[in-house]
């Protein structure tokens, strides 16, 4: 923990490579916790480090939610925040199907979380063609969640349309 508090103390002044530096101390000390792996991974990305932190976010996926660990454990950073990241960063892994499923989970968990439903679908652009290989059920939730974010907005982002179009497609000819 004090590792995660030094990276966030440096991240906070602009010292970004002392931040990174922590935070993967912190992974080191303590393999069995995300969050400063998440906030390194984060930092990749937001710094144009897109593969590094796709690599960084799949071993942060892997680690199970601590249920024995009652200290400063952010669940959300284990079943949210970093799908969220993984969605993005899985195009720069040319991880297609990785890409998709943090989409589908990202949508399905928070379909209310406005701003990132509306980047998530923005990302299911690049992996749209893996909802082949899932089940109608959950490409029909997908279907339910990007058609209630266009009813709120009708003047979203066009692409948005596009993909609820090609999704209803997919799932129409089956």
């Amino acid at each position: 923990m004090a590792y995660e508090n030094l990276g966030i103390c440096y991240d906070e002044l602009g010292k970004k490579e002392e931040a990174l530096h922590y935070w993967l101390e912190a992974y080191d000390y303590n393999p069995n916790r995300l969050e400063s792996l998440y906030c390194a991974v984060r930092l990749l990305r937001l710094n144009g480090k897109q593969r590094l932190g796709y690599q960084l976010g799949k071993i942060a996926k892997e680690i199970p939610y601590p249920s024995e660990d009652i200290l400063r454990v952010r669940p959300q950073l284990y079943t949210y925040w970093i799908y969220y990241e993984l969605s993005i960063l899985a195009y720069y892994g040319n991880d297609s199907k990785l890409g998709y499923d943090c989409c589908k989970h990202v949508l399905l968990e928070d379909p209310n979380n406005d701003a990132i439903v509306d980047t998530t679908i923005k990302n299911l652009h690049f992996y749209k063609e893996q909802a082949k290989q899932d089940k109608d059920y959950n490409v029909n939730l997908i279907i339910k969640v990007i058609s209630e974010y266009i009813r709120r907005y009708p003047n979203c982002d066009k692409g948005h349309q596009k993909i609820l179009e090609y999704l209803t497609r997919l799932v129409n000819k089956r």
